[in-house]
């Protein structure tokens, strides 16, 4: 579902809404307490999506890692109720977003492609969990994204709105656009 083209003029809304950790959203691994474990702080749509590609999604992600190896790590991404991750690299994703590879803490910001296949009214759990150097796991955290497809004239974009909560802690509402 992360691959496909687009052919025609469209923009989308695409809402975000946060949905707790559990074993089924991240593929069953837990978080390693201690040890330099990565932890992910916040997982979120970046208020600017690319106008007139509905399939293509920018998120950002907010860490902490007390060791400072998570820039040679990966990000794992999780669909519906998946159990094997789409993998991403962290290299170029630290480079891109500006951030030192063996920094403790930072925003990284992703580009992810779903098939334009994707109809409008779907709605895609996307779970992402960090994976430094050494193989430790961060906590879970998960995006339910409603899928609004509309054709409009190039180049408008639509609102895009994000909810999310964080493990373990209360929901927090965002809107942005």
């Amino acid at each position: 579902m992360l691959r496909g083209a687009l052919s025609v003029a469209l923009a989308a809304g695409v809402a975000a809404f946060g949905a707790g950790c559990g074993d089924t959203r991240c593929g069953g691994n837990d978080r390693q307490e201690g040890g330099g474990a990565p932890v992910l702080e916040n997982f979120f749509l970046v208020p600017e999506q690319v106008p007139g590609d509905p399939w293509t999604i920018i998120l950002g992600a907010d860490f902490t890692d007390d060791d400072g190896d998570l820039g040679s790590g990966k990000a794992d991404f999780y669909l519906n109720e998946d159990t094997q991750p789409t993998e991403q690299e962290l290299t170029d994703v630290f480079r891109q977003s500006g951030v030192g590879l063996s920094e403790k803490s930072g925003s990284l910001w992703m580009a992810l492609r779903f098939a334009s296949t994707v109809r409008s009214g779907t709605t895609v759990r996307l779970g992402l969990q960090l994976v430094d150097k050494a193989g430790r796991y961060s906590n879970c955290y998960t995006l339910d994204l409603d899928f609004e497809v509309t054709a409009v004239a190039a180049g408008v974009p639509a609102a895009v709105k994000s909810r999310q909560a964080r493990c373990g802690a209360a929901l927090r509402n965002h809107r942005h656009g």
